[in-house]
């Protein structure tokens, strides 16, 4: 319910400062839930997948810093983020988004540099093991 009054309200304040936005192939996402994988270089970068990709609600992986101030990590679980921890991330970084595929439905989003400020591609499980069973869409 909360995500998607937000995506109104985030809409509506991008429209009023950016005016329309276009969102190309938009027909080509799955009806199902689906992996979107996308490079990070602005901290707005959910945002505006999560808004292009709309109706789909996403969960997104979010660094474990990101938990620590109790309004922003308030904020990050109402619209679907779960904290993984960069430096030990341990099986939840990879139960947590399977739970959200298959059984909420959810799409997810993930960033594999890791970090705004990294071109190197973070390897790993996680994406791994989620696109054996699920449609993996790349968005550059």
């Amino acid at each position: 319910m909360f995500y998607s009054f937000l995506r109104y309200v985030v809409a509506g304040l991008i429209w009023l400062i950016n005016g329309h936005s276009q969102t190309q192939e938009k027909q080509e996402l799955p009806d199902g839930p689906f992996v979107l994988v996308a490079p990070h270089r602005s901290w707005l970068d959910p945002v505006f997948l999560a808004l292009a990709a709309w109706p789909h609600h996403f969960s997104f992986m979010a660094k474990s810093e990101l938990f620590k101030n109790p309004l922003l990590r308030w904020l990050l679980v109402k619209v679907g983020a779960f904290p993984v921890d960069r430096a030990h991330p341990g099986p939840s970084a990879i139960k947590v988004p399977v739970r959200a595929l298959k059984q909420e439905g959810k799409a997810l989003m993930i960033f594999p540099t890791g970090s705004r400020y990294s071109a190197d591609m973070k390897g790993g499980d996680c994406s791994s093991s989620l696109s054996r069973s699920r449609d993996v869409l790349v968005s550059v």
